[in-house]
């Protein structure tokens, strides 16, 4: 627990500038997302381990989100096999990680871009607010 809280120090130092980024998180099925979040989040792992990732707001254009519809606050990067091709400004952006262990929390800003694999069966909690 003293590293995840120590973690939560770092990234609250490296995340002090912040960016308006309007989104609406939704959830993904497969255990995995890259979205902008819109609240606070407090992360508790409770079972198993997962991956979390965080990019600051004003990365959003290196993240290259959806233009329109539905998905306009996800990425269109798929993490798990990067098309560099594609999405050329995306290997060079700056993030945050961790592995989550079970009674592990994580502070995830407001207007963040995240992304979370599971990385065993797991199961967690997380508090949002405004």
């Amino acid at each position: 627990m003293r590293w995840a809280t120590h973690r939560v120090q770092v990234l609250q130092q490296q995340m002090t500038h912040m960016v308006i980024h309007k989104a609406i998180p939704r959830p993904n099925l497969c255990g995995d997302s890259s979205l902008p979040l819109v609240h606070a989040v407090l992360h508790v792992q409770v079972v198993g381990r997962k991956y979390v990732r965080l990019y600051h707001p004003r990365c959003t254009h290196l993240l290259y989100p959806h233009e329109a519809g539905m998905h306009a606050n996800t990425s269109r990067v798929d993490l798990d096999a990067v098309d560099e091709q594609r999405f050329p400004g995306f290997a060079a952006t700056p993030f945050s990680d961790v592995v989550l262990q079970p009674g592990d929390m994580l502070y995830m800003p407001p207007k963040h871009w995240h992304y979370v694999k599971s990385l065993s069966a797991s199961f967690s909690v997380s508090f949002w607010w405004s």
